[in-house]
């Protein structure tokens, strides 16, 4: 008997009518029915958001390193090679860390003057890995010569200790022109 009065109780309160009632089970049905959608959405905004962060994250060391080459601070763009760094070329050549260091950073060095742009074209994150690809754009000039270049490429990173380190490029499509100067 308590069941049956509780249970007037309930549906005495409610005083909806019949259409009434169709029209919130109606609602209550695409609300279920959509709820899977809106969380996917919701979800993938999330994801949108972390992926624009890490866009900008990433977009803002390219400028720094993009800095360090006009400044040919080659040290500090050293510093963010890891020990077992290497580069594969677009002809499938790989250089060593040490290799590298002496055949491609050490000559900015000497150069005159660099002139560098790099625009970071995607940025793919999984944990303390990512993937950075890369249009970069330089001019080096030396006594009697200028170098005009494009590389396109992705960077392999890696995050030990709070800290990114490169550990590889690799070299998708490179085009390289010099010309002889008048010396100044």
């Amino acid at each position: 008997m308590d069941a049956r009065k509780s249970q007037k109780k309930v549906t005495g309160a409610s005083k909806l009518s019949h259409s009434q009632t169709v029209v919130c089970n109606h609602l209550a049905m695409l609300a279920k029915r959509f709820l899977p959608f809106v969380v996917i959405g919701l979800v993938c905004l999330s994801f949108g958001a972390q992926r624009n962060s890490d866009r900008k994250f990433w977009a803002k060391q390219y400028r720094e390193i993009n800095s360090m080459f006009n400044r040919k601070d080659t040290d500090a763009f050293k510093a963010l090679l890891a020990p077992d760094f290497y580069e594969m070329d677009q002809n499938g050549k790989k250089l060593d860390h040490d290799t590298f260091i002496k055949t491609e950073v050490e000559p900015m060095k000497q150069a005159t003057s660099v002139k560098s742009k790099v625009k970071v074209t995607n940025v793919s994150e999984n944990g303390d890995d990512a993937q950075i690809s890369y249009d970069w754009r330089y001019t080096i000039i030396n006594p009697g010569t200028k170098t005009v270049g494009v590389e396109i490429g992705i960077d392999g990173w890696h995050r030990a200790g709070g800290k990114w380190l490169n550990t590889s490029t690799t070299v998708k499509s490179a085009r390289e022109k010099t010309t002889k100067t008048a010396k100044k």
